[in-house]
């Protein structure tokens, strides 16, 4: 399975952090692509929710990707786990929060549950190194400056 992390300091407490993230709604605030999402079935919010969302031109890449975030696991104030399902395949995403200091340490971990063949043989070595860790990078730098401004 293929697994990367991102991790960033926040200054800001991880009871301020915490709710911000599991936002679902508020992730296009953040991400490092124009992304559109809209709740569909399932709590408004926490686990079983269910939303529809599309990545408009990721990375510079022409083009649309739809698909669909599942929220798995809640569990206040320190983790936070959703499913996303696209044409690159099916991925778990996890916030990881710990107090530090004055602020919050935020891991944000991607695991890669299937992808075509092709994704699978490029990730590790293309789109990860050169996209892919850059654009989780981006939205942990949004989610800081917003949180701390």
């Amino acid at each position: 399975m293929f697994k990367r992390e991102k991790t960033i300091f926040i200054n800001v407490s991880v009871d301020k952090v915490f709710p911000y993230i599991t936002n679902i709604s508020r992730h296009a605030e953040w991400a490092a692509n124009h992304l559109e999402i809209h709740h569909t079935a399932g709590p408004e919010s926490g686990e079983g929710a269910i939303y529809e969302s599309v990545i408009h031109s990721p990375a510079g890449i022409a083009g649309t990707f739809q698909g669909q975030i599942r929220v798995l696991h809640e569990k206040s104030p320190h983790r936070f786990v959703y499913e996303t399902s696209d044409t690159t395949g099916q991925y778990r995403w996890s916030f990881l929060l710990s107090s530090s200091g004055t602020g919050c340490r935020l891991i944000h971990r991607m695991e890669r549950i299937s992808a075509p063949w092709i994704i699978c043989l490029l990730q590790p070595v293309i789109l990860w190194p050169l996209l892919g860790s850059r654009q989780v990078q981006a939205g942990l730098k949004h989610i800081k400056t917003t949180l701390e401004s």
